[in-house]
């Protein structure tokens, strides 16, 4: 899969490696690093935080390229991943004053899995194990903001 993206518009296509960019599949409003985005692991939909509704994920059916919008009340979306089962997804954000991972179902059910200190860790890119048995995600400290170099 190949992603352009052109004024927060991602544009998703299918990747030939003998004759490169192949049929479109469809679009969605994206960062502008792109990297937010999440491929189900049967690779049939993709899923993509809003950027201008951050309580919204796009989903976007590959196969009718057809796209529709889960509302994830109370959230701000900041990072996303599919489940295994291809229903649920695994959500980074944050909900009234915490910050979270959660797990959202496919009736938009949110249940938070855990809670990380706010404005001391910041996490991101969370990912299941195939068995769907753990997840694992990114987590940065910033434990201190000081450091002394010292100059020989």
């Amino acid at each position: 899969m190949l992603l352009e993206v052109v004024n927060h518009v991602g544009t998703f296509s299918l990747l030939d490696p003998v004759n490169g960019r192949g049929a479109k599949l469809g679009q969605a409003e994206v960062t502008e690093g792109g990297y937010d985005w999440s491929l189900s692991a049967d690779g049939k939909k993709v899923a993509v935080p809003s950027i201008s509704s951050p309580n919204r994920i796009a989903v976007l059916d590959l196969l009718n390229q057809q796209k529709k919008e889960i509302e994830v009340k109370g959230w701000q979306v900041q990072s996303t991943n599919w489940a295994p089962d291809n229903q649920h997804l695994y959500i980074i954000g944050s909900s009234a004053d915490i910050f979270a991972i959660a797990e959202v179902s496919p009736d938009t059910t949110v249940k938070t899995l855990g809670r990380l200190t706010l404005g001391r860790e910041w996490a991101m890119f969370p990912s299941a194990s195939p068995d769907g048995r753990y997840l694992g995600f990114i987590l940065r400290q910033y434990n201190s903001n000081a450091f002394m170099l010292e100059s020989n």
